[in-house]
């Protein structure tokens, strides 16, 4: 088996399409051993963004999935023992500084269904884009992707982040990655896969 990636735009929770198609793609014995990774997010929220992803995975993976929340210190544990490993979104920085301690995630990767969102596709692909920070970001090259995550998107929160030029967003990335690398286009609610 390998493993198989999938990177999603975002906004995960807005799209209950998403959580039908992502339920799809995966062909894993039930019931499936999920974990829920919130490194990207600030330590406090773990447990409440947990409980709330909760009814998600459930409807994508069925009521008898068996949901964990990542921990810092055991987190190579974990992951040898689940057979999701879902990558929320937030701050792509903090969730490097944290997976950036674990060294080459690959090998532990092998054989499992990495899903990361937002941040999480960042981090997976080779060049990601913060829409906070409006300025493209090295990712871990876990997968060849170079991705702009949250396509298109207006923001429900525009007057924090400020007016997105999409445009402009592509553009960095590809200056950043080079004229001869593809730039994929993440928009939320949908997702690519990548199997190696």
């Amino acid at each position: 088996m390998t493993t198989k990636y999938i990177l999603a735009g975002g906004l995960d929770r807005a799209h209950p399409e998403y959580w039908d198609n992502l339920g799809k793609e995966l062909d894993i014995e039930k019931p499936i051993r999920l974990l829920s990774c919130f490194f990207s997010q600030p330590k406090d929220d773990w447990k409440d963004k947990f409980k709330g992803f909760e009814p998600f995975f459930k409807r994508a993976f069925g009521d008898d999935v068996v949901c964990m929340l990542a921990g810092v210190e055991d987190f190579l544990e974990q992951v040898k023992k689940c057979d999701v490993l879902y990558l929320h979104g937030g701050s792509s920085h903090r969730l490097k500084s944290v997976l950036i301690h674990y060294g080459d995630l690959r090998p532990h990767f092998k054989d499992k269904v990495v899903i990361g969102s937002s941040a999480g596709a960042n981090y997976l692909s080779k060049i990601g884009w913060s829409p906070s920070l409006h300025e493209p970001i090295q990712g871990s090259g876990t997968v060849p992707l170079n991705v702009v995550v949250h396509y298109g998107s207006t923001f429900a929160d525009e007057d924090t982040l400020g007016a997105v030029d999409w445009g402009k967003a592509q553009e960095q990335v590809q200056n950043l990655a080079g004229k001869d690398e593809t730039v994929t286009l993440l928009r939320e609610g949908k997702f690519v896969v990548i199997e190696q």
